[in-house]
């Protein structure tokens, strides 16, 4: 094999290495994995048609294949998406996304077979246009999906969900870059690259930001606490709840709710309530403490609860737990009774962390230096 086809082959290897890891990483009941893996086949397909169009192998069948797979990668990766971000997933806003894989399918298919050159030509200028416009919308409203879940996840569960944000993150950049490089090689088309090694600058770029695309979206899948079967019901339903509002605000359909303000002696007193609730019965305690058990415990909502802590506090449910927990891991810490050993194991599995990395990562974020650092500091 020669350089250039070792080279252009190498978008298509990736994706067919991500898609057989996560086809062989399926499960029933995730529906973002799943669609990540057909998202990954879909991409192999493309890049296949690729390798075979700069390896002078092309065909109509391959051709009608390149377009319409073309037009599926983006709706199928922003259709991972929702079902990662516990999205509503409304007709309204998919059929038009997946409709032009469609008609580009059928309009091939049909010049092609009757020899039909004019219908051929439109298809493909109608493919283009749909590729970018597709490619940008999913992208706008992909970022929203993201950002709006890493604040839900922050709002929501106490314990060390971090590292999904910080990948979140991640995939938003990753993500970004893709979008932008797909609509550049999209508009300059295949032809531009035809006779050229230029080819190998979006052959690399391709394969880079598919491979990295892969490896977060993997992480992702691998590092998250699994969610109990009620936290996953209340988790979605408070998504899918706050979701729709924001819809309906953005289109008019509600008027805002008037929410209580800094004074409003309702809040005041749940602000009172929960105070007492974690000096006496220490709920931070529990590793899996989510802002719905702390605000059954209040005999209060949780839209209530989160409003209190934002407000007042200034932070995110899970800083705010965080707080708690560090500030119990300080007073094991500076117990001169204990050993630096004991101290030490004793702070990270008694304050309500989940394990060893969160503590450390947490304990120096809010207070800015180390455990050992800290008890070094306070016993001398």
């Amino acid at each position: 094999m020669s350089i250039f086809l070792l080279i252009i082959s190498l978008p298509m290897l990736v994706s067919c290495f991500w898609a057989v890891y996560f086809f062989l990483h399926w499960h029933q009941t995730d529906h973002a994995e799943q669609t990540l893996a057909v998202f990954f086949l879909s991409a192999f397909l493309l890049y296949t048609c690729h390798y075979l169009y700069f390896s002078d192998n092309s065909a109509p069948a391959l051709e009608t294949l390149y377009f319409t797979q073309n037009l599926l990668v983006f709706p199928l990766f922003y259709l991972s998406i929702l079902f990662l971000t516990h999205s509503h997933l409304l007709k309204a806003e998919l059929i038009p996304l997946f409709l032009p894989s469609v008609i580009s399918l059928i309009g091939n298919s049909t010049g092609y077979l009757f020899h039909i050159d004019g219908l051929v030509r439109a298809t493909y200028l109608f493919s283009r246009i749909c590729f970018m416009l597709t490619a940008i919308y999913v992208w706008v409203r992909g970022l929203f999906k993201l950002h709006r879940y890493s604040h839900e996840l922050s709002n929501f569960f106490s314990d060390n969900r971090e590292w999904t944000i910080g990948d979140l993150k991640i995939l938003l950049h990753v993500f970004g870059i893709i979008t932008v490089i797909a609509v550049v090689l999209n508009t300059l088309g295949r032809e531009y690259f035809s006779d050229s090694t230029i080819v190998y600058i979006p052959a690399v770029l391709m394969t880079t930001t598919l491979y990295a695309l892969g490896y977060v979206e993997s992480n992702i899948f691998n590092q998250t606490p699994r969610l109990t079967d009620s936290q996953r019901v209340d988790f979605t339903r408070q998504l899918q709840e706050d979701e729709l509002e924001s819809e309906q605000l953005m289109h008019g359909a509600i008027a805002p709710i008037d929410q209580p303000n800094e004074s409003d002696e309702a809040l005041i007193g749940i602000k009172y309530n929960l105070e007492q609730l974690m000096e006496q019965e220490k709920p931070y305690l529990n590793p899996s403490l989510t802002l719905p058990e702390l605000s059954a415990m209040l005999n209060t909502n949780r839209q209530y609860l989160s409003k209190v802590i934002n407000t007042f506090y200034n932070v995110n449910f899970s800083t705010f737990i965080n707080t708690y927990r560090t500030k119990h891991a300080k007073d094991v810490l500076a117990n001169p009774s204990l050993s630096d050993k004991e101290a030490l194991l004793d702070a990270i599995y008694t304050s309500g962390f989940q394990n060893e990395q969160s503590f450390y990562r947490i304990f120096k974020q809010l207070t800015g230096t180390t455990p050992k650092e800290y008890r070094k500091t306070h016993l001398q």
